[in-house]
């Protein structure tokens, strides 16, 4: 980390005695001048960002979402933050970097939230001691390297809200892990130096308690020192009646307390990291003005940044609860109060002054020299919707960042070499489930060969793809393969067949989705054939198909002979299909083909297939659903946060439910056919997706409702509304009325 230095002021030497008493008289002049209070920073524009969420749409992985809230709002946010957990599929920097790429060219800064968790709140996996010690060292390390590679400077905010009990890494009260302030500092000490080892200068840390209170009070032994940290957050929100306690307050009430512990510990600047609040018990529009554009700048002077929780979770934070509260917050943003923009420049934004010292000392860490841009807050935020660049940023879909001379990065696809292993090797496992980063993987013998995008080596143990060059560091992506079969050519009867679809995971890593060991919590796969033969029978007693071979017109007829033809709406067009002659092509904005019955019970067992061809995956994106009141009954569709397919389902017909995903273990290529197929089973409550007749996930799911309305292909419904319209061609659509084997389902992928 860069630190702020103390510059000498210029010493003036008298030339001559005869000025010594003019500058007597000037000096007892400016004494007789009244001093105002010291306020720190008080005329610098404040930085206003977000962690955006509408529905199907996150930012800043989606850019729409960006744009999406930049059109509401009035202007783009100056930072825009996102969650990333150590455990989940995608936790690694490059697919980070690209979502944040989306945030730079709109002219702001990304913040990412950097949770060692897997949303249990004790899981002695996730102890601080643990961290300390180096449980998570190759994958912190292979992490601090990718965002060294981005070359750009980013906030990251890790364990957040330390001093509650809700986290595993908290140190409040009755914490369940028994953590202590003393291993919290020993943690984000280790963490920070293994970034400062590989020279990831370009990162800016973020240390953010959340707001005093009885079960997070805060104690400045917590804090890891002034040479580890370069911005002070705080999370505090009006949550009003809308839980049962607290009661309605003011921001400046939320915040004060824990502002004068936090200006009295350290002279960094300060944000507030989260905030928000609810429409329950109070005036929702009076809050943000009085509490933005009054209270802050008054009772909270150094505050340089504020970011709002733009979601509907606990309760709806969002600026557009309602017209009040959007049209309080669109005066926000207005201001010119809050037209700052943190930029990068030479310096760390300065400190504020103070006599008060540090009551923390420590070490500070040797890093590389001082030449990295850093984040200042005293720009002005100019930018407006309609100046809002158009995001070009969208990298291919194999790329690895690699930091050119000039530090801008280019995307160059990786040299990759196939090697064996035949012992437990410490690895990033292709799989979900658990934070393989750190754990063991015990290796298993391939009875295939592997299979990638090119000609590949037969392997006879664990195959592992690494990239060329990499450090003896880098975490490895173990990758077992059995032979897959492949897909036949762009007929139903053909035996010609096509190479094994291939796809890049969210890090770079060239996957193939034919690996049955990819998959999910609870995923089952049994050995496939070696080989498919033609003619395969298709699965009988489906309610409804649509070969989508007509090549012209508007209908789309049912061949099933259960009479649930469909109109094609919008921009729906006619293309070149796989499973036939032609396929319906969809725009991404208004076209669909809308099947006038609800053709399977989703309450019941069910089954849906299609083969989907993406031509961008910037957006959510659904190729089959059924409409409900609120959401549609299922989603068979491309998740942008995930970078991957899905089969998604909610527990309810309602605006507060939850949803279920079943997340495929690669993410797509566009210009690509894939052939997806959804299973909800009634029976054992699970949901399945599989890509290509493989098995990518299984989650259970024990909530089915029915969904009364139209079956639609080419986008879904939520709040009642048509949403994620799907960008593409379309071909060979299949519902059933139960949840097909697994014998059917790898007919099905291959006839």
């Amino acid at each position: 980390m860069r630190h702020s230095t103390y510059h000498k002021p210029p010493t003036f030497h008298l030339r001559s005695r005869r000025l010594l008493p003019w500058l007597l008289a000037l000096a007892t002049l400016i004494a007789t001048i009244p001093l105002a209070t010291p306020r720190a920073h008080a005329a610098d524009p404040i930085a206003l960002g977000a962690a955006i969420q509408d529905w199907g749409l996150e930012a800043p992985c989606d850019a729409a979402a960006i744009d999406n809230f930049s059109n509401l709002t009035g202007r783009t946010p100056a930072i825009v933050m996102e969650y990333q957990t150590w455990s989940e599929t995608y936790n690694t920097f490059p697919g980070m970097g690209r979502c944040m790429d989306n945030v730079r060219v709109r002219g702001g800064i990304g913040m990412v939230t950097w949770e060692p968790w897997d949303g249990n709140a004790s899981n002695p996996a996730y102890r601080l001691t643990a961290i300390a010690r180096g449980d998570y060292d190759a994958y912190i390390r292979q992490y601090a390297a990718d965002a060294k590679a981005w070359g750009h400077p980013f906030l990251l905010r890790f364990a957040h809200e330390m001093n509650g009990n809700w986290y595993p890494w908290g140190v409040g009260p009755r914490n369940p892990d028994g953590n202590t302030s003393t291993d919290y500092v020993a943690a984000w000490r280790h963490v920070h130096d293994i970034f400062a080892q590989v020279g990831a200068t370009n990162v800016r840390w973020v240390w953010s308690p959340n707001t005093i209170s009885t079960n997070s009070p805060l104690s400045p032994d917590t804090y890891p020192g002034d040479a580890y940290v370069d911005w002070i957050g705080m999370d505090g929100y009006n949550v009003g009646v809308s839980e049962g306690w607290n009661g309605w307050l003011s921001l400046v009430s939320i915040f004060a307390p824990t502002y004068n512990a936090l200006t009295t510990l350290t002279n960094k600047p300060i944000m507030i990291a989260e905030t928000g609040s609810t429409e329950s018990g109070g005036d929702k529009a009076a809050w943000i003005t009085q509490g933005l554009l009054s209270d802050l700048s008054t009772g909270l002077p150094r505050v340089r940044a504020v970011v709002w929780f733009d979601k509907d979770k606990e309760t709806d934070w969002r600026v557009n609860s309602s017209p009040s509260a959007l049209a309080a917050y669109r005066t926000v943003v207005a201001s010119p109060l809050y037209q700052g923009q943190l930029l990068t420049s030479n310096t760390l934004p300065a400190a504020a002054p103070s006599n008060t010292p540090n009551p923390v000392t420590s070490t500070p860490t040797t890093v590389p020299a001082a030449s990295t841009p850093a984040m200042n807050a005293t720009a002005t935020n100019t930018a407006t919707p309609t100046a809002i660049p158009t995001n070009t940023a969208t990298p291919p879909s194999t790329p690895t960042k690699v930091a050119t001379a000039t530090g801008t990065p280019t995307i160059n696809a990786p040299t990759r070499v196939a090697t064996t292993t035949t012992t437990s090797t410490p690895a990033v496992a292709a799989s979900s489930t658990a934070p393989a980063m750190s754990t063991p993987v015990a290796t298993a013998t391939s009875t295939s060969a592997l299979t990638t995008s090119t000609s590949a080596p037969t392997a006879t143990s664990v195959a592992s793809i690494i990239p060329t060059g990499a450090p003896a560091s880098t975490p490895v992506s173990i990758k077992t393969q059995i032979a897959t079969p492949t897909r036949p050519t762009a007929t139903r009867t053909g035996t010609q067949a096509l190479p094994t679809m291939t796809a890049t995971r969210a890090t770079g890593s060239p996957v193939s989705y034919g690996s049955p060991t990819q998959g999910h919590t609870g995923s089952t796969t049994s050995v496939l054939p070696t080989a498919t033969p033609p003619n395969l029978p298709v699965p009988s007693g489906n309610s409804g198909e649509w070969r989508l071979d007509e090549g012209s017109g508007t209908i789309a007829n049912d061949t099933s002979g259960n009479g649930n033809s469909g109109t094609l709406r919008g921009k729906a067009t006619w293309s070149t299909g796989i499973a036939g002659k032609s396929a319906v092509s969809l725009d991404g904005s208004s076209g669909y083909v809308d099947i006038h019955r609800t053709v399977v019970d989703t309450s019941k067992s069910y089954s849906v297939a299609a083969s989907v061809n993406l031509t961008k995956t910037s957006a959510w994106q659904t190729a089959v659903s059924i409409d409900g009141l609120t959401g549609s009954g299922f989603y068979l569709q491309y998740c942008a946060d995930c970078h991957a397919f899905a089969f998604s389902v909610r527990n309810l017909d309602s605006s507060t439910s939850t949803p279920i995903r079943a997340i495929a273990s690669s993410a797509p290529i566009t210009g690509r056919w894939y052939h997806l197929i959804g299973v909800y089973n009634a029976t054992n409550r699970q949901i399945k997706l599989y890509v290509d007749g493989i098995l990518q996930s299984t989650q259970s799911y024990d909530s089915g409702w029915r969904a009364s309305g139209d079956t639609v292909i080419g986008r879904a419904r939520w709040l009642g509304v048509p949403v994620e319209y799907w960008a593409g061609p379309i071909d060979d659509i299949q519902l059933y009325p139960r949840a097909l084997s697994q014998q059917e389902i790898q007919n099905l992928a291959n006839s």
